[in-house]
């Protein structure tokens, strides 16, 4: 090893070593709650068919599975103290997500079911929650998006937070969609005159296109 690189081994090993930042601080293991999975309908098994307005039917498919692992999540940067010396504030829990597949291999919807925050500035103040989101598209398109608050962890959601970042799904109850019945019915955030319909029971129901254009769960 030449000087050079003597030099900057011992560099290296100095940062390592002569840290300012404090250890990470964990506040806490959120795990998925038993009623945040019954809001998630699916298990990765399932093939839908849905109609639409025309009579023809489209079936979809969960090629990859039901997706599942443990994350950490950064709540607050706490300390910067040069390269690789930083101390932050997190959280352990789980992520499970699925996508659905149309015969052609195009994603046609996405769920993902995770454990969220707002950071309101002080320790005691961070709300946790449990989040359903789904996304669809259709012919290159997003057709509507709803989000699910599934569960109350820690600290209850600000109303701006709610209103302005998560942008909760509205509750419809017993619906008919295109001529079928539906109960316990959420509908999502109207996109552009696109919008999805979901219910904890069946899971995704009805996609509204637009006024003539939509696709319903086969009976």
């Amino acid at each position: 090893m030449n000087s050079s690189r003597a030099f900057l081994f011992l560099l290296l090993l100095s940062c390592f070593s002569c840290g300012t930042c404090d250890p990470d601080i964990r506040i806490g293991t959120y795990l998925l709650t038993p009623t945040s999975q019954e809001f998630f309908a699916y298990n990765g098994s399932e093939t839908l068919t849905f109609v639409d307005q025309d009579g023809l039917r489209h079936t979809l498919t969960a090629d990859q599975g039901l997706q599942f692992r443990e994350i950490r999540t950064t709540v607050r940067d706490l300390c910067e103290g040069g390269f690789l010396d930083k101390q932050v504030m997190y959280y352990d829990s789980e992520l499970q997500e699925l996508a659905f597949f149309d015969e052609d291999g195009s994603q046609v919807f996405y769920l993902q079911l995770n454990t969220s925050y707002e950071d309101n500035g002080t320790v005691d103040s961070i709300a946790i929650y449990d989040i359903l989101r789904i996304e669809t598209s259709l012919f290159g398109q997003t057709n509507g998006r709803l989000a699910l608050l599934t569960s109350t962890r820690k600290n209850e959601v600000s109303a701006s937070h709610l209103n302005d970042f998560i942008r909760p799904s509205t509750y419809l109850g017993d619906t008919s969609l295109y001529d079928r019945a539906f109960t316990d019915v959420y509908c999502g955030l109207d996109w552009n005159g696109r919008t999805l319909f979901y219910t904890p029971g069946l899971g995704v129901v009805a996609f509204k296109i637009d006024e003539d254009q939509y696709w319903v769960l086969e009976e």
